[in-house]
This record gives structure tokens, sequence and C-alpha cells, in this order.
């Protein structure tokens, strides 16, 4: 236990997020030398025990103490990037985008915003080309492992792939699968411009969600199995440059990383 604790903690880097894992190591360090040291001395003598007891209770009462600390820090991590919150947005905003499902539209205004909302799977996939020809940041959300057996997905997986091997962009992928199941979908390089991190929870959406530097989101749905619609109306888009959408998807994908990021090191 003491060796994999020495290397994770080695390993760490100074973090906010991974401050509770420096605690919960430095504890299970520092209970096992107070075991292995309390268990020592009162082989060799019950007396040298008895004389050095203090000194075990005080590095005992650190690791407990540090282990106290590192989960209080963990609790308030996961309290702020909590999931409720994260919830109630991706409802209102997977109804907003129901209601305009049905039509395709181009709404603009004199600020120079635009949303556009697209119906079909090959409409919205071509309207993605230009978007990813000239962004230099792209970060990729699959909030349901539905989209991650699609082949056309897998192409746009791999077209990013291999422009990350030619250019300067950066790329950040969410999954809500394992990391063994995403390399069976998708057959990508260790290249360091694209981080991918899994998680494990459930969210109120369905959604393929794209994010272009901090200018443009592109959202992909499809509708209910509920719903009579053809192969042609089941999926409905997405694109906007609209602040206040753009901006709550980063935040929303910012606190998903973070929150990994703090469960998983």
């Amino acid at each position: 236990m003491l060796v994999p604790a020495l290397v994770i903690l080695l390993n760490l880097k100074k973090d906010p997020f991974t401050f509770h894992w420096i605690f919960i190591t430095v504890a299970l360090i520092l209970l096992v030398i107070s075991d292995v040291g309390y268990t020592y001395f009162s082989i060799i003598s019950e007396s040298l025990l008895q004389e050095f007891e203090w000194l075990w209770s005080i590095i005992y009462a650190l690791g407990y103490l540090f282990l106290g600390i590192g989960i209080y820090w963990f609790d308030r991590i996961k309290n702020t990037l909590q999931d409720k919150k994260i919830n109630l947005f991706l409802e209102k905003d997977e109804m907003d985008r129901l209601k305009n499902s049905s039509k395709n539209e181009l709404v603009g205004d004199t600020r120079s915003e635009y949303s556009e909302h697209i119906i079909g799977y090959e409409s919205f996939v071509d309207k993605l080309e230009d978007f990813f020809e000239r962004s230099k940041q792209i970060r990729i959300l699959f909030y349901d492992k539905y989209w991650l057996s699609d082949e056309k997905v897998s192409v746009i997986l791999d077209e990013i792939q291999q422009r990350a091997n030619v250019t300067q962009i950066q790329v950040n992928i969410l999954v809500p699968i394992s990391q063994i199941s995403f390399k069976s979908f998708v057959s990508y390089t260790n290249n360091r411009n694209i981080l991918v991190s899994y998680f494990d929870r459930n969210f109120s959406s369905d959604s393929l969600v794209f994010i272009f530097e901090e200018k443009y989101v592109a959202i992909l749905d499809k509708k209910p199995a509920s719903e009579f619609v053809d192969n042609n109306t089941v999926f409905y888009g997405l694109i906007t440059n609209k602040d206040t959408i753009v901006w709550s998807h980063i935040t929303t994908f910012e606190k998903i990383w973070l929150l990994e990021k703090a469960v998983n090191m």
C-alpha cells in the first residue's frame, strides 16, 4: 500500500481539483507508517511501546485528519460541480430545441448573432465541415453512447484526428463509457492535442454537442422513440453563436470535465 501511495503522490500535479488525492494519499502513508511502527515497537518491547505510544498516537491522528480533509475537499468539489444544476440546464435547453425540431430556419439579428435550426443528419454534418476546418479548439460531448456506434460520427472523429496530426488544434472529448469501450469504437492515436475523459453518470440529455473555440456550438438531437417520424426527420440540430447558449454549454462541458478529473485524477 505504501509504494502505490508514494507513486500517486509523486505523480500528482498542483491542481485544486486533485488536492483531495494529495491529502488522502498522505493520510494512507501516515497510517501505514504508524501501523508498521506500532506493531514493530510492540514486538521489540512492551516498555518501548509505552514510551513512544504518544508518537504513534500523533501520527495516527494526523493520518485521520488528512483523510478527513481529503474527503471534505472532494465533497466541496462535487457540490460545486453538482449534476443537479447541469440537468436543470440540459432539460430546459433540450425542450427549447425540440420546439424548433420540425423546421429548417436561419434566424439572425443586427448584432451578427444567429441560430440555424437544421432537419436531418446529413444536413447537420455537412454544416459542420466548415467549422472543423477553421477551428483551433474543439470540444465534443457525447451525452449518449448511441452516437459512438454511428459510422458518420466515427468518420468525423477520424477526420479530427487526422487534422490534429498535421495542424495545431486542441481537441477535448467527453464520452459516457470506459476507455476500452471508446477505443473499440474509434481507433485514435495518443496525440497530445487530443484529450479524452470518461464519465459514468447519467444526464438529462442524449445530445451530441460540438463546441468550436468559444464562438459556436452545434448540437445534434434525435426525437423520442414515441414520436412517429421518418428517418429523414428523426434527427434535428442547432448551430448558433449566441453567447448565452455557447457559454452555457462551455460551462457545462468544463464542469463535467473537472468533476471527472477530481474523481479519476
